[in-house]
C-alpha cells in the first residue's frame, strides 16, 4: 500500500544538524543507514520507520525521484538529506516537499537483512524492484507522475 507524506521541516533540520557529519549530498540511502545506526532507539521504539519511495522534485512538477527517508509516528516524512544541499533556494520554506512510500520497514532487522542480501548496498534497488514497479503502475501513471530511479 502506498502512503503520501508531507515533510516535517523542523524535525528534518534538527536531525540534519545532529548528524551533519554523517549526511552527504545525494546519498539518501547511505544517509538513512547512518541515521539508523546513530539514532537506533528511535527506530527500535517504533517512533521512526525507514521508508523507501519517492520525493517530488519540484512543488508544481510531475517528477519524483526515488528516495529513502524516515516516517515518524505522526505520519510525517523526516528527510535529513534535503538539508545537505548547498543550494539555499532548494531549502526555502516555500519549496513544498511531498513524499510517497512503497515500502516501510517494520524493524531494523528486516532492513539490515535486506541490505546484507543486497551485497551490503542500502539502495535496495533489486530487492524492492517489484514494489517500485507496482507504485509506477498503480499510482504514478494514474497521477501523471514521472518516476526517476
Amino acid at each position: 500500500m502506498y502512503q503520501e507524506y508531507s515533510m516535517n521541516r523542523e524535525k528534518s533540520l534538527e536531525l540534519f544538524q545532529e548528524c551533519k557529519k554523517l549526511i552527504m549530498i545525494k546519498e539518501c540511502y547511505a544517509n538513512i543507514f547512518y541515521v539508523v545506526v546513530h539514532k537506533k532507539r528511535m527506530f527500535t521504539s517504533g517512533e521512526w520507520k525507514i521508508a523507501y519511495g519517492y520525493v517530488r522534485i519540484f512543488s508544481d512538477g510531475f517528477y519524483m525521484a526515488r528516495h529513502c527517508f524516515i516516517v515518524n509516528s505522526q505520519g510525517e516524512a523526516i528527510d535529513p538529506t534535503w538539508f545537505a544541499s548547498e543550494e539555499e533556494h532548494e531549502r526555502s520554506e516555500d519549496n513544498y516537499k511531498s513524499y510517497i512510500s512503497f515500502k516501510i520497514f517494520d524493524s531494523i532487522e528486516e532492513y539490515v537483512n535486506l541490505i546484507l542480501e543486497n551485497d551490503n548496498l542500502p539502495d535496495l534497488l533489486k530487492p524492492l524492484w517489484s514494489y517500485d514497479l507496482q507504485l509506477e503502475e498503480q499510482w504514478a501513471k494514474k497521477e501523471g507522475m514521472l518516476l526517476i530511479r
